[in-house]
């Protein structure tokens, strides 16, 4: 990885935070990732678990688009 070089009159900021917080997708570890290769009832399992979060988000996914279609369904008048 490239990193930057401080001359002079500048401090480095670290930011770190945990990507579970904000909701962001977590990628697998490479333990759980051989493990969906490998066995098939976790595999089996975990998909359940990724259809189930399907199903949570999905209305709020849908009124999303929904307002957005609203907000920008003439894009010349919007501009």
């Amino acid at each position: 990885n490239l990193d930057y070089v401080i001359v002079s009159g500048a401090k480095r900021q670290e930011n770190r935070w945990d990507p579970t917080e904000n909701g962001q997708i977590v990628p697998e570890t490479k333990e759980t990732q051989k493990r969906l290769f490998d066995d098939a009832m976790f595999k089996l399992e975990h998909k359940t678990g990724d259809i189930d979060a399907s199903k949570l988000g999905k209305p709020r996914l849908n009124r999303l688009v929904g307002r957005n279609e609203s907000v920008w369904k003439d894009d010349y008048e919007a501009n």
